[in-house]
């Protein structure tokens, strides 16, 4: 972590400020942060650079990029395709295979995988969920949280 180099993307602040401060923290043994920035901002392309330093410098093996619906799920796959590194000017989704998770069953060759809350319980869990059930936002799905008894 100690030897990421400069960030050289064209980005809009705050965002390499953010990523400045989450490398920091990450550089100080401190894993946990957060980032919270208005809807609309560029939270997906900050999470997008970050993973990007992190698997192509930092030596990380696998992301995990957990959204609350399907369709956000589809959205950030289509985004971390076309990110174009300013490093190698390869697109993310040539460099580095990038699953979104659509069933229970994990690429162990992906670099990120994207998923779910959703699927994210129903695979700890050991269920199968079926597709639709993440269309809808945790916020309404209740019930797919809640144990049968046995």
């Amino acid at each position: 972590m100690q030897t990421l180099p400069p960030l050289i993307d064209d980005l809009w602040p705050p965002k390499p400020q953010a990523i400045a401060k989450l490398e920091q923290s990450l550089r100080e043994n401190r894993p946990r942060a957060l980032v919270q920035m208005a809807t609309g901002s560029g939270k997906t392309l900050l999470a997008i650079v970050l993973s990007y330093r992190l698997i192509k410098f930092a030596g990380a093996r696998r992301v995990l990029f957990l959204v609350d619906r399907g369709n956000l799920g589809r959205q950030t796959k289509k985004e971390f395709d076309q990110y174009v590194s300013p490093y190698n000017n390869y697109k993310f989704g040539e460099e580095y295979i990038v699953q979104h998770l659509t069933s229970n069953q994990l690429d162990s060759s992906a670099r990120v995988v994207i998923c779910t809350i959703q699927r994210m319980y129903s695979m700890l869990k050991g269920r199968e969920l079926p597709e639709e059930d993440e269309e809808h936002s945790t916020e309404d799905a209740e019930g797919l949280f809640k144990d049968t008894p046995p």
